[in-house]
């Protein structure tokens, strides 16, 4: 390779390079701000982000309506609440409760069967 090939090679290597890099800080320092953006704003407004609007919060009707399709004996029981309120998730874990993992397997295989016990003929 000729030496004018190379230097022109090497130039654009080094500008892409640093074209890249700077439009790489962009994204990820505007991706901070975004990645704080309920921090910043509870910072405009001069209150603290950690107030916790859900603290008051009463979950009784929402635990009793789950309860409803449910057993929530031996669960573990999440909810997310979003900042802003619009949407709420539950998560609900396994029983940790024998008893009642044994009555769930028990349902599940009677559904599986169709509810029918298997007659096995011995010769």
């Amino acid at each position: 390779m000729n030496l004018r090939r190379y230097n022109i090679y090497f130039n654009t290597h080094t500008i892409s390079g640093i074209i890249i890099c700077a439009i790489l800080y962009v994204i990820f320092f505007a991706g901070s701000f975004s990645f704080f953006k309920n921090e910043i704003n509870a910072w405009q407004k001069n209150e603290s982000d950690k107030g916790g609007t859900y603290r008051n919060m009463v979950f009784d009707h929402l635990l009793d309506s789950v309860g409803q399709i449910k057993e929530l004996k031996g669960r573990d029981i999440t909810f997310y609440m979003q900042h802003n309120g619009h949407a709420s998730y539950v998560n609900i874990g396994t029983s940790q409760d024998t008893i009642i993992a044994n009555k769930a397997k028990e349902l599940a295989a009677k559904k599986r069967t169709g509810g029918k016990k298997r007659i096995e003929k011995r010769t």
